[in-house]
């Protein structure tokens, strides 16, 4: 019997790329003859004809799953919607849709997996999606890198699971996940491939500065309270050397004839105090903020219609 493979794909206003997506997606199960391919496509709130041009994807193609979710919730919360409706064991690729991840590299990813891997990384070692995109893209993964050691060194979304690995990650109750550190956390064992980023063909993408900035901030708060621990101990080295300047200015009280002339050193301390005060509220309030996420019963999405693979 075939082993199962399921591509997750959240699709975002990508009508003019679904149609090359579904055709490359299957056209490698001729070179993957011992593994059966699906696809699952979860409309995640598009507002262009993508919902039409999947049902009519699935007519043509029938082992495509379809999803669609009642509004945008964002592309983390559609992968584990889609990987929440697989329940038969398998193994599951988590593939974007505007194909600027090409599909024709599960093959490698496979391959790899075959190695004994429970989880493999298409990482990207070159991206082209413009200097500002790559250079803060870039630095965002460096800073994350330095945080979880194990993290893909130049990121990834693009990703193959074992079915042990997604019941892990499928569970969580959390919001806003870091997808990649929870894959990473689960402890099981991980490779990755080296692939070229290509650029957009289709349509503008809807991820701006401000999405990624707060995902790369998800990613910052869920590296093991990493970042708490950092800014206690930098709150703790600026209290040390606000007391030992305290003590030097006392003693200089006392030696020179004129007083210490130091109100610029005070002012300027004061605002960096201060800010620095700011800054650590603002990161209490974040991690306070997440654990109300976490604890309400809020949904991280609601499927608003279904429909299943077409059986001949």
């Amino acid at each position: 019997m075939k082993k199962l493979i399921h591509i997750i794909c959240p699709v975002y206003n990508n009508n003019q790329s679904l149609t090359e997506l579904v055709t490359r997606s299957f056209s490698i199960q001729k070179e993957l003859d011992k593994y059966d391919i699906r696809m699952v496509l979860i409309d995640d709130g598009s507002t262009d004809s993508s919902w039409k041009e999947m049902i009519r994807l699935q007519n043509q193609f029938k082992k495509i799953k379809l999803i669609k979710l009642t509004k945008n919730y964002g592309q983390i919360n559609a992968i584990i919607a889609g990987l929440h409706s697989i329940s038969v064991e398998s193994y599951f690729v988590i593939l974007s849709s505007d194909l600027q991840d090409p599909p024709e590299k599960i093959k490698d990813l496979v391959r790899e997996l075959e190695k004994g891997y429970e989880i493999v990384f298409a990482e990207r070692q070159k991206r082209n999606d413009g200097y500002f995109i790559n250079l803060t893209s870039n630095i965002a993964w460096k800073i994350l890198k330095f945080i979880s050691k194990d993290l893909p060194y130049r990121g990834s979304d693009f990703f193959i699971l074992s079915n042990k690995v997604k019941e892990m990650i499928s569970n969580t109750n959390e919001k806003e996940i870091f997808i990649q550190n929870k894959i990473i956390n689960t402890g099981y064992s991980f490779s990755s491939i080296l692939y070229e980023r290509l650029h957009r063909k289709y349509g503008k993408s809807s991820s701006n500065f401000e999405k990624r900035f707060r995902y790369f901030i998800n990613g910052l708060y869920d590296c093991s309270g990493y970042f708490l621990k950092k800014i206690t101990q930098f709150s703790f080295l600026t209290f040390v050397l606000s007391l030992f300047g305290s003590i030097i200015y006392f003693i200089l009280y006392f030696i020179n004839e004129e007083n210490v002339s130091g109100w610029t050193t005070i002012i300027v301390a004061l605002f960096g105090l201060f800010s620095l005060n700011f800054l650590f509220i603002s990161v209490l309030g974040e991690y306070i903020w997440k654990i109300y996420q976490n604890i309400n019963d809020e949904k991280t999405y609601i499927i608003k219609e279904e429909i299943d693979f077409i059986t001949k």
